[in-house]
């Protein structure tokens, strides 16, 4: 037996159905509609790991925060990439999950790795997912001190040894 699909994983499907088939719109346009509705899902922008220079960055900033210190959440796949494979042709619904959040992962990387054309390190502390860190807050990483601050405390000395 196959678990349903939540209220809102359902209601993103009918959605994207719509902005995919939708061809008076243009491709540019659609991607855009389609990332501000992906956004909504609870699973989306899941951090998946951390880079060097990230985790040295919050080392610097003593674990304390995320928000001044330059660190943000870049995903390994180019979002329009994804959202071009997801508007080529419809999708069926497992199909839509799998490619959607199979491909929507975050590392916490700093601006500059984020902002080269060469794309993020390819190697990265790993991170699960499923351990509810880092969870959305906005368009950046929610960051509790004695969490998520306490966790990259124990991964850097681990490192750093």
């Amino acid at each position: 037996m196959t678990d349903q699909p939540s209220p809102m994983s359902s209601s993103l499907y009918r959605i994207y159905l719509a902005i995919q088939s939708e061809q008076d719109v243009p491709l540019p346009d659609r991607k855009v509609i389609l990332g501000d509705t992906l956004y909504a899902h609870p699973d989306a922008w899941g951090v998946v790991g951390i880079t060097d220079a990230a985790l040295q960055a919050f080392a610097d900033s003593d674990f304390k925060t995320i928000s001044s210190i330059g660190v943000v959440r870049a995903h390994v796949q180019k979002r329009a990439t994804i959202y071009s494979k997801l508007l080529e042709s419809p999708l069926g619904f497992d199909e839509f999950m799998e490619l959607f959040l199979g491909s929507d992962h975050c590392v916490l990387a700093t601006k500059q790795e984020n902002a080269t054309d060469d794309g993020l390190p390819k190697a990265y502390h790993k991170i699960d997912p499923k351990a509810g860190m880092f969870q959305r807050k906005g368009k950046t990483a929610n960051f509790r001190s004695k969490i998520e601050g306490a966790f990259l405390r124990d991964m850097y000395s681990k490192v750093a040894a």
